[in-house]
C-alpha cells in the first residue's frame, strides 16, 4: 500500500544541518510516509549522514546522482521515485512540525484537496547557538480555511509563497509537472504553473515548516550574473505559459507575473555588467517588459475612469 506523503529531501553539502531535519521527519506523528533523500553528489559527510539514518529507518530511501545537477532536478529525481498519495519538498537545512504530516494529510482528505498551502516560520541562529524565530515571515494573503478553485477565481495571490516547501500536493496532480534543472529559483514558475490549473487548493493558518534564514542561502546570497540572467530567464518562461494560456490580467497568475518582472526589472537596472553588450535574454526582457508597462498603464486608466464614475454617480 502507498505511503500517505513522500517526503523528497534534496541533500547537498548540508552535514551540519541534515540532521536536525531527518530527526523531524522521523519523528513525525503520521507513520505511513516515506523519506526521499536525493543526494546530489555532496562533497561532505552529507551522504554518510543519511546513510546512517537510512540503515536505522526503512522509510528513508537515497538516490544518488552521478554528477551535480542542482536543486531543481533533484527535485525532480525525488518525484520520479516517489509512491505516496501525497508530495511535500522539504529543504534539507530546514525542519518542520512533528505534527505536520498527520495534520496536512488530514486536513486535505477532509476538504478534498489537491493543494494544501501553510504558512512558516523563519529562524536564525545568534552567536551563542538559540534559534531566533521571526514569526512574520512569508505570511501569505489568501483567506484561511478556504477551498480555491484556481482555474476560475482571479486575484487571490497577495503574498503567497511560491517556494516548493510551502505546499503538499497529490502524487497524481504534480507529477505532470517539473523544475527547470540547473538555474536558480527554479519554484516561481513550477509553483504558479502548478497552482493556475488546481481546482483545489485550500490555505490553513498553521505554520509547520521552519525556514533556515542564512547568509550563505541563495535567496540571500549576492546577486550575481548568473542569478540575474535565471530571473529574466523565469521571466521569459512565465510569459510563454501566460501567452498560452491567456489568462486575463485580473488572474493571480497574471499578477505575480507582473510583480515578478517588475522586481526583475529592479535588478537588471542596479547590477553592474561587466561591459555594455547586455545578454539577449535581458534584451528579450526588456522588450516585453516595456510593452507590459505600456499594457498596465492603460489598464491603471480604464480603472480609474471607471473609478470616478462611480464616485460621481454615488457621491461618495
Amino acid at each position: 500500500m502507498a505511503p500517505k506523503i513522500s517526503l523528497i529531501v534534496p541533500v547537498f553539502n548540508v552535514e551540519k544541518y541534515v540532521s536536525k531535519c531527518l530527526d523531524s521527519l522521523v519523528a513525525q506523528t503520521l507513520k505511513d510516509i516515506e523519506i526521499i533523500c536525493v543526494d546530489d553528489c555532496s562533497t561532505d559527510n552529507s551522504l554518510q549522514i543519511i546513510e546512517k539514518y537510512a540503515s536505522k529507518d526503512s522509510r528513508i530511501k537515497i538516490v544518488k546522482h552521478e554528477v551535480n545537477k542542482g536543486l531543481g532536478q533533484a527535485r525532480n529525481s525525488g518525484l520520479g521515485y516517489s509512491s505516496g498519495e501525497y508530495i511535500w519538498f522539504i529543504d534539507s537545512d530546514d525542519y518542520v512540525d512533528i505534527r505536520a504530516c498527520q495534520l496536512l494529510y488530514d486536513t486535505a482528505k477532509k476538504n478534498d484537496a489537491i493543494i494544501i498551502t501553510f504558512q512558516s516560520i523563519a529562524f536564525k541562529i545568534d552567536e551563542q547557538g538559540n534559534e531566533i524565530f521571526s514569526p512574520s515571515y512569508l505570511i501569505n494573503d489568501w483567506a484561511k480555511n478556504v477551498n480555491y478553485d484556481l482555474t476560475n477565481h482571479y486575484n487571490l495571490m497577495g503574498n503567497q509563497n511560491v517556494t516548493a516547501w510551502a505546499y503538499i500536493t497529490k502524487r497524481d496532480f504534480i507529477k505532470n509537472f517539473s523544475f527547470r534543472p540547473g538555474v536558480y529559483h527554479e519554484d516561481v514558475d513550477f509553483t504558479l504553473r502548478l497552482f493556475s490549473e488546481c481546482k483545489a487548493l485550500r490555505n490553513i493558518a498553521y505554520a509547520p515548516y521552519y525556514y533556515r534564514q542564512d547568509n550563505s542561502s541563495i535567496t540571500r546570497s549576492k546577486l550575481n550574473q548568473k542569478r540575474l540572467i535565471d530571473n529574466v530567464k523565469t521571466c521569459i518562461t512565465l510569459k510563454a505559459y501566460l501567452d498560452e494560456k491567456k489568462f486575463p490580467r485580473e488572474h493571480f497568475y497574471t499578477d505575480t507575473f507582473i510583480k515578478f518582472c517588475t522586481s526583475v526589472k529592479k535588478m537588471i537596472e542596479e547590477f553592474e555588467f561587466s561591459s555594455d553588450n547586455f545578454p539577449e535574454e535581458i534584451v528579450e526582457f526588456n522588450n516585453f517588459y516595456n510593452k507590459l508597462m505600456r499594457s498596465e498603464k492603460k489598464h491603471f486608466l480604464c480603472w480609474r475612469r471607471i473609478y470616478v464614475r462611480l464616485r460621481k454617480l454615488f457621491d461618495f
